[in-house]
């Protein structure tokens, strides 16, 4: 009697940790603010068709801002999505293409670079990992490229967004569990700043851990090559050049991988820093499209790629959404 007393309760046990660890993942969703744009846009990604993308991009914002996936699929016939966040490391690139691929299996995967020389912990540390999947890989990524103050929120959300409880409906349907039109892209629309000329633009290494984020390049590259995907490093156009010090560190790093730098191409891409950049560092919506376009044929001259199985109503919706924005801007 003794010992099915101890097993009674040892399931009792187990029951209603389930029960609390389903209700506090299902009220830490809920108090979490709505994710639509500026990258960390997991909840849409994962509305996706499973097995429904050719190419994916990933990286800082760099990319979510300069990637128009409709565009590739109105030129190419290919899916793609951005997956990408703000100010987003390398080490945490290389998490959110581990856990994308649970659900896609992209023939392609490009991972922008300008993250090289980033500071070993984010400034949206918050919104990059607080907004993944809960599973192993955001735990590693909380442990792994998380300030350590910032650890506690990540592992319990409702500990940062906890005194969102007024302003919640729970009866309501999140804004972010939805498909999302931009495929991971946010439009930006006009220009803050121009600039005459381009200019260098160079990084201060100092205190950049570049041991690290070269170790985290060798594991994107044994991911890829482990699920048999194709893997293309890149630097997106910008309205300053790297320093050759800086290049020359990038190129290195990647040297067993293929690699371009959009910014050898600026002129014949056609780039116009007074019409084309949101920022310095940001194509708005005129020059993402012009890049898209390059993409694209990059796309198509370097593989061979048939087409997914996917929801055509929807990439047709896509390519009306972004041609509406177009003809506003």
């Amino acid at each position: 009697m003794k010992t099915k007393r101890i097993v009674c309760e040892i399931i009792a046990f187990l029951l209603f940790a389930v029960l609390l660890v389903s209700a506090c993942s299902f009220f830490s969703k809920a108090y979490m603010p709505e994710r639509e744009s500026y990258g960390s846009t997991w909840n849409m990604y994962l509305h996706e068709e499973k097995d429904s993308v050719n190419v994916m991009f990933f990286g800082s914002s760099m990319a979510y801002c300069d990637i128009v996936p409709s565009r590739i699929y109105e030129n190419t016939g290919l899916t793609s999505y951005v997956l990408t966040a703000p100010e987003m490391t390398i080490p945490q690139s290389y998490y959110y293409i581990k856990e994308a691929v649970k659900t896609q299996a992209p023939d392609v995967i490009f991972v922008e670079l300008s993250s090289m020389f980033f500071p070993d912990y984010s400034n949206h540390t918050a919104e990059t990992v607080g907004f993944m999947p809960c599973s192993s890989n955001r735990i590693a990524a909380t442990f792994e490229t998380a300030e350590p103050q910032a650890r506690f929120s990540l592992i319990f959300p409702m500990y940062k967004y906890h005194n969102r409880w007024q302003e919640v409906d729970l009866t309501k349907k999140r804004a972010d569990d939805r498909v999302d039109l931009f495929a991971g892209y946010t439009p930006t629309v006009g220009v803050l700043e121009a600039l005459d000329a381009r200019r260098e633009w160079t990084f201060d290494s100092t205190g950049v851990k570049l041991d690290k984020n070269e170790e985290y390049l060798r594991r994107i590259e044994k991911l890829c090559n482990d699920k048999n995907i194709e893997l293309v490093f890149f630097l997106a156009p910008a309205c300053s050049n790297y320093s050759a010090e800086n290049l020359a560190i990038i190129k290195n790093a990647v040297k067993d991988s293929a690699f371009i730098d959009f910014n050898e191409e600026f002129d014949s891409i056609g780039f116009d820093m007074k019409t084309d950049f949101y920022d310095p560092l940001h194509l708005n919506i005129i020059g993402a499209t012009k890049f898209s376009a390059r993409l694209s044929e990059y796309i198509t001259e370097n593989f061979s790629l048939s087409p997914k199985e996917h929801d055509e109503k929807l990439w047709q919706d896509r390519i009306a959404a972004i041609t509406e924005l177009t003809h506003q801007s």
